[in-house]
């Protein structure tokens, strides 16, 4: 199955195509994330069947994994930082904002 993403901002001549999906890929996701009004249109070249996200579900879903990764990353900071397992939640908080998360292969110099 394939869709046709057509742009229709910016062109006098009506339509033009932005681009081709195919199965499993998405689309309209910056509309989700930028509170925007969409900026392309999709027609389909047979009968499909998508599954849709609505704003509210996806803002939920967002807010559900950054706080996820919040706990995470401060469970982290308690355990391997030595002396902030005495330290209040909202502090381990506030210090992990100053740390970023990076992953290295094996044998990766640091």
């Amino acid at each position: 199955e394939m869709l046709h993403v057509l742009g229709h901002r910016f062109c006098p001549a009506g339509y033009y195509l932005l681009g081709i999906r195919r199965e499993g890929e998405s689309f309209g996701e910056r509309a989700l994330l930028v509170m925007q009004e969409r900026s392309a249109t999709v027609r389909t070249l047979m009968p499909s069947e998508f599954l849709v996200l609505d704003k509210q579900p996806f803002d939920r879903i967002i807010k559900a994994e950054l706080h996820k990764e919040k706990r995470d990353k401060n469970k982290f900071l308690k355990v391997y930082i030595p002396g902030l397992d005495r330290q209040s939640f909202t502090t381990r908080e506030r210090l992990s904002y100053l740390f970023k998360d990076e992953s290295k292969t094996a044998g990766a110099t640091i």
